[in-house]
């Protein structure tokens, strides 16, 4: 099954990081809620990766040179993979909650 839970949880974190550094810089209170939010929706996302057996990511094309050669831009998601990324966001979670 395509998903775009794995892009999700690349990109959520990376949005907050610029949503943090451009905006609210100044406000700690905010900017603490939002990377908090943002590494939690990842591991949210990473739950529900990993409940689903078969979750493919969809490939985007990052260089494409026709009749020559293309270079996909992706994610392979087998089980290890899928049990990583479940305990690299879980852990990351739980340091920026108790940070």
């Amino acid at each position: 099954m395509n998903s775009a839970l794995p892009w999700f949880i690349l990109l959520i974190p990376l949005a907050s990081a610029a949503t943090i550094t451009v905006v609210t810089r100044r406000l700690k209170a905010m900017s603490s809620f939002i990377s908090v939010a943002a590494v939690v929706a990842s591991f949210v996302c990473s739950c529900l990766i990993f409940r689903q057996p078969g979750v493919s990511a969809t490939a985007l094309t990052w260089l494409d040179f026709p009749g020559v050669f293309t270079v996909p831009l992706g994610f392979t998601l087998d089980a290890i993979s899928q049990t990583m990324l479940l305990v690299v966001t879980g852990v990351g979670a739980l340091i920026h909650i108790y940070s």
